[in-house]
């Protein structure tokens, strides 16, 4: 009985062998995957704590940081991050949610109207005018290029111009005491949700729908380009874009957009020819909102939080080098700002803005916990679909064999 049993074992050794070793190999296979330039962060001493944020643009060569608060305009002194303080104000008396800057000039926009501030001493801006746009229409998202200001706004309304709703409206500001209307670009059924320009394009999302793209290089004639729809932009993903925000990464070769999508996640699409967009992948993180691009990583935040770092080394690859929660509270993510050169995070939540130093390094959550599960799962299961059948063959062959030898 003893030797059956020796021999038995003796068989069984080479299937051990292999069971350890895809065991074995998986785990150095998952140690060589581990980025090496992974980010994690740590908060500084302090935020600025308000009450309904909407949206903020941030200064790093000043150390500003201009917030909405309900009707008002906060421009904050970042100069000590452990402790941001309120430099001034400017009350809008509406209520504000968009903004942009360019120079000594913010455009603060609001649901129907836009103030052009001077904002060349922060300390005390001066309004300088406000324009109003089409009562049928509502900004969705503002820009400055130049002498001009791009408005992606949206109708109050499914019931007005037969459908052929404005998406883009450029208002000429080279007299700021007197800005003018330039042009409009149109397209049925779309309603506008966020707005991103690069050098002569401007990209505007709508939520299920998809995102037009659109020519700005003559701000008095806009012309349409192409369309990312929903259908086909990603295989993996067949249902609809939910794009909230997006960014454009450009390289030698070729020119992508960086979508936030909060149903899919992180998607990225080659548009080098505007004309014939051209979908990529994604990766998916359900609830992304924003995103910010620099010129090595994209920084795609979730709503509950959450922000995981792309490398942008090759945008098509979609590498994942960090991921972190930097404050793990209930409390709304609305956007982000990544200043790389001084390794800043601005984080704007619905109560406020909070500043994180990030810090370069393969300590992390996501390598450690869950893709060493993940690993360990599929290295176990790999193996035992490999070896457990070679056992059981081995197991009745033994049997076979040890039955055979009694007569």
């Amino acid at each position: 009985m003893r030797k059956r049993t020796k021999k038995l074992l003796v068989r069984l050794i080479p299937i051990i062998i292999i069971f350890l070793g895809i065991n074995i190999g998986f785990g150095i296979d998952y140690y060589l995957r581990i980025p090496k330039e992974w980010y994690t962060s740590t908060p500084y001493g302090g935020g600025y704590t308000t009450i309904n944020a909407h949206s903020f643009n941030v200064n790093p060569q000043n150390k500003l940081v201009y917030m909405t608060s309900g009707d008002v305009l906060q421009i904050i002194n970042v100069d000590n991050p452990n402790n941001p303080s309120l430099l001034s104000e400017f009350n809008k008396t509406n209520p504000a949610t968009f903004m942009a800057r360019e120079g000594d000039l913010l455009v603060l926009a609001g649901e129907n109207d836009f103030n052009i501030i001077n904002i060349s001493n922060p300390a005390l801006p001066v309004n300088l005018s406000i324009f109003n746009i089409n009562v049928n229409y509502t900004i969705a998202d503002v820009a400055i290029k130049g002498d001009y200001v791009f408005l992606a706004v949206s109708p109050i309304s499914p019931y007005i111009d037969s459908l052929n709703f404005q998406v883009l409206v450029s208002v000429n500001i080279s007299n700021p005491l007197d800005p003018k209307e330039g042009a409009m670009y149109r397209r049925y059924g779309f309603y506008s949700y966020s707005l991103t320009l690069h050098e002569d394009i401007a990209y505007i999302t709508h939520p299920d729908k998809g995102i037009a793209i659109v020519n700005i290089t003559n701000p008095e004639n806009l012309n349409g380009l192409g369309y990312l729809t929903k259908f086909g932009l990603l295989s993996t993903y067949p249902w609809a874009i939910n794009a909230y925000q997006t960014a454009i990464k450009k390289t030698t070769t070729a020119t992508y957009i960086l979508i936030a999508d909060h149903d899919n996640g992180y998607i990225v699409a080659d548009v080098t020819d505007p004309t014939v967009p051209q979908p990529i992948g994604g990766t998916s993180m359900p609830y992304s909102i924003s995103l910010f691009a620099t010129f090595n990583y994209a920084y795609v935040l979730q709503k509950n939080g959450t922000i995981s770092v792309f490398s942008l080394t090759d945008p098509i690859q979609r590498e994942l080098v960090g991921r972190f929660d930097p404050y793990n509270e209930l409390i709304n993510a609305r956007d982000i700002y990544v200043h790389q050169s001084t390794n800043t995070l601005y984080l704007l939540r619905n109560n406020g803005l909070t500043m994180y130093n990030l810090v370069e390094g393969i300590k992390n959550d996501y390598f450690r916990v869950e893709a060493a599960l993940d690993y360990t799962l599929v290295a176990i299961v790999f193996s035992l679909i490999l070896c457990v059948p070679l056992g059981i063959a081995v197991i009745i062959r033994h049997r076979e064999t040890a039955t055979f030898s009694k007569y």
